[in-house]
């Protein structure tokens, strides 16, 4: 097996991991609501298995339904999670830690765990570290999409246009996502497109977070 195999699986889950320490503390509850954010991300996971027996194999236009439905599958389930936390805490952080722990699920089960099968089949630490560095790219948009929520729970924005809207972006992100990687030949510029895309997306989304008042206002 790849010797440096550990250097994508480190690549892939470092950065969201002292994130979230940074974040959480010495806070167990922030642990284990980003714990809890992991658990959305893969019922959320389950739920698209009934549309995988649907789709005869893969394709430019079944990646494309799969991209289209990870909107309405996912979101609803975050602004749940969200709500929850967020309206009993009352406190905005909530938001960071559930989207971190959400992205880190999605890092740990879709590419950590598969490194090592995918090294046993002949690929090489380099060839893996692109898909490490999309990890990080997608973890940023996840906890983009909470805090886009969060805007919606804590008064910036109606929930129920938060929630939409977050559905479309999510959608909208991964049918670019698709589009992108279908289009560029080279992987090193499709992660920096991605990059940039999520980037574009997250910079609007933190600046409004940021004006967020610490706690929700109570009454």
């Amino acid at each position: 097996m790849e010797a440096l195999l550990f250097v994508p699986v480190t690549v892939s889950i470092l950065p969201a991991l002292t994130a979230l320490a940074y974040v959480a503390r010495g806070s167990l509850d922030y642990w284990l609501a980003a714990l809890v954010g992991g658990g959305g991300w893969f019922l959320a996971l389950m739920a698209r298995g009934p549309l995988f027996t649907i789709i005869d194999r893969p394709g430019m236009y079944s990646d494309m339904f799969m991209a289209l439905v990870s909107g309405p599958l996912e979101e609803p389930v975050r602004f749940l999670l969200l709500r929850y936390f967020i309206s009993g805490s009352r406190r905005k952080e909530y938001a960071l830690v559930i989207g971190i722990g959400w992205g880190l699920a999605e890092a740990v089960i879709v590419f950590a765990a598969q490194a090592p099968v995918a090294a046993s089949l002949g690929y090489s630490w380099i060839q893996l570290l692109p898909g490490a560095l999309e990890r990080n790219t997608a973890i940023l948009f996840h906890v983009s999409m909470s805090m886009l929520i969060a805007l919606g729970i804590m008064g910036r924005l109606r929930q129920s246009c938060s929630v939409i809207l977050a559905i479309i972006v999510h959608s909208a992100f991964n049918l670019a996502a698709v589009y992108i990687a279908k289009s560029m030949q080279n992987v090193w510029l499709v992660e920096a497109a991605l990059l940039v895309v999520s980037l574009a997306i997250f910079t609007p989304i933190i600046n409004g977070f940021r004006r967020l008042p610490e706690d929700l206002p109570r009454g």
